[in-house]
């Protein structure tokens, strides 16, 4: 029976994508809290008050960072041979993280934070 050993490297490909989402969920859910609880929403920076401008910063980062971690995937499956399984699988699975990052984290552009 022949085995063939998988690198850490192919498995942390496999994990990056929601690695990478929650530590962003944790940040800007905690830039979220922190600036309820400093009164962030009550300062106005122009048409927009400050914790508002941080959260959308905040979302732009976090969006930014996972497409980084899709794009660094991306080129380290290699070339256009087929790919083994765990490689095609970690793209896969950052995809489904980017679309989460989207989808859990678009509430902050809208939603009142602070009530």
């Amino acid at each position: 029976m022949s085995e063939t050993a998988i690198g850490p490297r192919r498995v942390m490909l496999l994990l990056a994508g929601f690695i990478v989402w929650s530590g962003s969920f944790v940040g800007l859910y905690t830039l979220q809290a922190l600036g309820c609880r400093f009164g962030w929403h009550t300062i106005t920076v122009g048409l927009f008050d400050l914790h508002r401008i941080l959260l959308v910063a905040g979302f732009v980062v976090a969006i930014a960072v996972q497409v980084a971690t899709l794009l660094l995937i991306w080129r380290a499956r290699g070339g256009p041979q087929p790919q083994p399984f765990l490689q095609q699988t970690g793209l896969w699975a950052a995809t489904a993280a980017l679309g989460a990052a989207v989808l859990v984290y678009a509430p902050t552009l809208f939603i009142s934070a602070c009530t």
